[in-house]
């Protein structure tokens, strides 16, 4: 007597359906996992941008001070050690600023070497930081 076809595939579709919804749950998770570090760095990327344009803001006032456009006394000050807070600007919220500037003299000509970092905090336990320097002379 041969065995019925019928019973002899009892139970199969079953490990095919669990077998597709684990493989189909693997991928599900790959791609959250995948969305999920690609939305943080464009956080960072963006908190970046932000950090670069506070550095940036920093290092025009320093610029200002040391060259001033209406003949006013130069200021260069490298003992700042205050961070400005610069929160209140549209797009630069929970971001400062700490600019400096150097200058020294050879040969007759003021040198300036102007640094500036700017920090924006994301969160409590994060902060994001970019740092830019300019040299010039007088």
């Amino acid at each position: 007597m041969s065995p019925n076809p019928q019973t002899c595939q009892r139970g199969s579709m079953l490990v095919m359906a669990i077998f597709v919804i684990v493989v189909i749950s693997v991928l599900a998770m790959a791609m959250m996992r995948m969305l999920s570090s690609s939305s943080t760095s464009i956080v960072y990327e963006v908190y970046g941008v932000r950090a670069l344009n506070a550095a940036r803001s920093g290092l025009e006032f320093s610029l200002r001070d040391a060259f001033p456009l209406d003949d006013g006394t130069p200021v260069c000050l490298d003992d700042s050690s205050d961070w400005q807070d610069i929160s209140g600007v549209t797009g630069l919220e929970n971001c400062s600023y700490l600019a400096r500037c150097t200058s020294w003299e050879e040969d007759e000509v003021t040198y300036y070497r102007f640094k500036s970092t700017g920090q924006c905090r994301i969160n409590d336990e994060r902060l994001v930081s970019r740092t830019i320097e300019v040299d010039g002379a007088l």
